[in-house]
C-alpha cells in the first residue's frame, strides 16, 4: 500500500513540474520555429524576385536579376484620363 502511495505522489509531482514548465518550453520552441519559417519565407521571396544570395564567412553576397531592372526602366507610365465631376440630384 505504501508503494502505491509513493507512486501516486511521485506521479503527481512529475505532472505538476511538467505542467509548470511546459509553457516556457513551448514558447521557446515556437520562437525557434518562427525564426526558421521567417528564413524560409525570405528565401522564397528572393527566389521569386530573381535574387541569389550566399555567405562567405562574414560577407553576405546578394545578386539580383539584371533583366528585372531593365524591365522596370522601360515602363513610361500610363494613359492620362480627364477628371469629370459628377453632380448628383438635388431636391
Amino acid at each position: 500500500m505504501t508503494a502505491l502511495i509513493k507512486f501516486l505522489i511521485i506521479a503527481i509531482v512529475i505532472i505538476y513540474i511538467i505542467s509548470r514548465f511546459a509553457g516556457y518550453f513551448l514558447r521557446v520552441a515556437y520562437w525557434f520555429m518562427g525564426k526558421q519559417i521567417q528564413k524560409e519565407v525570405k528565401k522564397e521571396q528572393e527566389r521569386r524576385q530573381g535574387k541569389r544570395s550566399w555567405s562567405q564567412g562574414d560577407l553576405k553576397i546578394t545578386v539580383s536579376n539584371k533583366n528585372e531592372k531593365k524591365q522596370r526602366k522601360s515602363y513610361n507610365g500610363g494613359e492620362y484620363v480627364d477628371f469629370e465631376e459628377v453632380k448628383g440630384k438635388s431636391d
